[in-house]
């Protein structure tokens, strides 16, 4: 959610600023479908999605001076295929594009494939979770004066994950994990990384609904012409049921980082990190969320930054409107708030650098049918930096309609 200026100061968290026609959370969980494709669930099912979403931005390139604004179109269309249940076995295949086309402002104009795939499967006493993310974003991105390079630059990436966790008794249980990311860009100056790690957990259900646990993960990134940092942490937390209306996770640790660039000295860091959610009735719900944590540079030789993020949100849903309505019509508010910051020194001069990216969203939505919705989506972002044209503003409103069967 960072948007860094200078070329060879640019971290992945910039590349998650432009979310395209997935940006409407509802749609993207498939809160409202599938249909009931009757006897053929036992076999999975298979669910069509389809969004059309034109938006307003009055700084299409995130840009401190000279702010150009347009329209935009994007049209996101989507696929999955469902088997099991997710308390069970469960196997989801997935292909979700956004195609991004603006009306004057053409050199933004791009694609985003996203296939991916979610498999969970139990063998007597171990679950085995898998899961993988592609991304290929084609065209737009190639603008140096502004912010575009690192909000919508041409990429391919692959993020996976195989993990286990076996319930050794009632109360006791242990995990083991493997992540592997691929990060390769279609454009200067950013560079091609590796990152792979695994680690393991162990889990005391310490609480009727709630597990402590211990965590250790160690593992290296490879920076083309960057060189290679190995890392070691160790995180304590608890997960699960936290009260009747609070869930979620909680976790507090530390890090050491050593690299392989001359005269780069050993980190040690703090690692936390919260995702709360709140449930004050069945239609109002609230989350929390954030994190610390060390990033590596995809673009200078031996670079990291400790970065933070922070946000809350609320979601109230409700309907039906009419008693007895076999529409099942629907509204959804949301408000969101999001805080990321960065801190770094810059390798080549040892100053001082930070980037505060505040973004602030809220959406209306009216489910007109249980397979079709509209919605309004307001977003404002304020980027406070010391880097030069690093503070823009930036307003976006969309409207658009979405489809499940």
């Amino acid at each position: 959610m960072l948007t860094l200026v200078v070329p060879g100061v640019i971290s992945h968290a910039a590349e998650s600023t432009y979310t395209g026609g997935t940006n409407f959370r509802p749609l993207q969980k498939g809160l409202w479908g599938p249909l009931n494709f009757g006897p053929r669930a036992e076999y999975g099912s298979i669910q069509l999605r389809g969004n059309e979403e034109f938006t307003f931005d009055d700084n299409v390139y995130l840009t401190e001076r000279a702010r150009l604004h347009d329209w935009a179109s994007i049209t996101s269309p989507g696929l999955a295929y469902k088997l099991g249940s997710a308390d069970t076995n469960f196997l989801e295949l997935g292909y979700d594009v956004n195609i991004r086309r603006y009306f004057e402002q053409t050199r933004s104009d791009g694609e985003e494939h996203k296939p991916y795939l979610i498999n969970t499967y139990t063998i007597g006493i171990t679950k085995l979770t898998i899961t993988d993310n592609l991304t290929f974003v084609k065209g737009g991105g190639l603008i140096l004066g502004g912010n575009e390079l690192t909000v919508r630059s041409p990429k391919t990436s692959n993020d996976g994950t195989i993990s286990t966790e076996t319930k050794i008794d009632d109360k006791l249980a242990l995990g083991f994990h493997v992540h592997h990311n691929l990060y390769v860009p279609g454009a200067a100056p950013l560079l091609a990384s590796q990152q792979i790690d695994g680690g393991f957990n162990v889990f005391y259900k310490a609480f009727a609904k709630a597990d402590l646990f211990i965590e250790g993960n160690g593992g290296h990134i490879d920076v083309t012409r960057g060189g290679r940092q190995d890392y070691a942490q160790g995180k304590v937390g608890v997960r699960g049921d936290l009260s009747p209306k609070l869930s979620g996770r909680v976790d507090v640790g530390g890090e050491h980082r050593m690299s392989s660039i001359r005269n780069v000295s050993d980190q040690d860091n703090p690692v936390v990190g919260a995702s709360l959610l709140y449930t004050f009735n069945d239609d109002l719900k609230s989350t929390v969320r954030g994190t610390r944590a060390v990033q590596t540079s995809i673009s200078t030789a031996g670079q990291t930054y400790v970065n933070t993020t922070a946000g809350f949100g609320f979601d109230y849903q409700f309907g039906p409107l009419f008693a007895n309505d076999s529409k099942v019509r629907q509204l959804a508010l949301t408000l969101d708030y999001d805080y990321s910051g960065s801190e770094f020194n810059l390798a080549t001069a040892g100053v001082k650098q930070s980037v505060d990216l505040h973004t602030v969203a809220t959406s209306f939505a009216f489910r007109i049918q249980p397979y079709w919705m509209a919605y309004v989506v307001y977003r404002y972002q304020n980027n406070d930096s010391n880097l030069p044209n690093g503070d823009y503003f930036n307003n976006r409103i969309s409207i658009g309609t979405c489809v499940l069967f």
